[in-house]
């Protein structure tokens, strides 16, 4: 068992690798006392012999359909055949820059055949609260970034139309950055985490999230409001600041800042497309030159 944990990321085990290192050294004082009346070892060994005898009953083992991986589902998934819903998610994932589906990943990880995969849960507790911590920083940051950014003389008057938009889109920044804050603080303090006096909580969390509206999309959809409000709000202060400075008078100073917010938006672009598997020289086959454009190309420069 010890060594199917540690060789295998799919291990059936119910402890991960750290944990059998401990019952291990747990089980070596205990056989001294085999054969002779010990409440208390029989009490640790009964409890150990529990959760594996569990662990194998879930999994079916020594049965010919038993999981052999902790990620194979043995039961068919229901489809939904709602197609409302499939759309909505679509929508939404695209408004949530892909973290929806990333999440669901995340989710269906730790949560398979209607169990939770414990020695998984733990580390996707700490992703997620690492996560969350992280976004509250930035989040603040850019709360921070937006309240300077009206108190700028001029950005709140309404004279000028260009500074009417800009504070607008200013407000709309501000806003997403404090729902960001918001969220990530009510996630981090009521996410569920297993103890000793209630180890099914988070069993019973997933599967009243499984039997909502959404299903687990619902909760995937969740967790990724933290980081897509926080690029909404990235988004909108760099909209109201493109309207100050592309709303200015002075040609010299278009000239300058033009071509380098220009630059800026394709390095920003680049990433996004290269971790969506798009890239240019795919763009590019959808277009291809047939030896008729070549030669249109060459009888038109002949004739320049």
């Amino acid at each position: 068992m010890h060594a199917y944990a540690v060789t295998s990321e799919t291990s059936l085990a119910p402890y991960n690798a750290e944990d059998l290192n401990v019952l291990m050294t747990l089980i070596g004082p205990l056989r001294e006392s085999v054969g002779q009346a010990h409440e208390h070892s029989i009490c640790i060994i009964a409890r150990l012999m529990h959760t594996f005898a569990h662990t194998q009953f879930i999994n079916f083992c020594g049965q010919p359909a038993a999981r052999l991986d902790v990620d194979k589902r043995l039961y068919n998934p229901r489809e939904d055949e709602r197609r409302w819903k499939v759309l909505l998610i679509s929508v939404l994932d695209v408004a949530l820059f892909g973290s929806l589906q990333s999440h669901r990943k995340s989710i269906d990880r730790v949560w398979v055949d209607g169990t939770v995969v414990v020695t998984r849960w733990k580390n996707f507790i700490d992703s997620l609260n690492k996560e969350w911590s992280q976004f509250t920083v930035f989040s603040t940051v850019m709360l921070a970034v937006d309240v300077s950014f009206l108190a700028v003389p001029g950005i709140d008057s309404n004279s000028v139309q260009s500074q009417s938009a800009s504070q607008i889109i200013a407000y709309l920044s501000t806003l997403c950055a404090m729902g960001s804050l918001v969220v990530s603080l009510i996630l981090g303090s009521q996410i569920p985490v297993p103890n000793h006096e209630n180890s099914d909580s988070p069993e019973i969390f997933l599967s009243g999230m499984s039997k909502s509206l959404l299903g687990l999309d619902g909760l995937a959809l969740i967790h990724s409001l933290p980081f897509a409000l926080l690029i909404w709000g990235m988004i909108f202060f760099a909209a109201g600041l493109s309207v100050v400075i592309f709303h200015s008078t002075d040609a010299t100073a278009l000239g300058v800042v033009g071509p380098v917010w220009v630059m800026i938006m394709i390095l920003i672009g680049w990433p996004v497309l290269a971790l969506n598997n798009i890239h240019v020289s795919s763009l590019i086959k959808l277009f291809p030159v047939t030896p008729r454009t070549r030669r249109a190309r060459r009888e038109r420069g002949n004739v320049a």
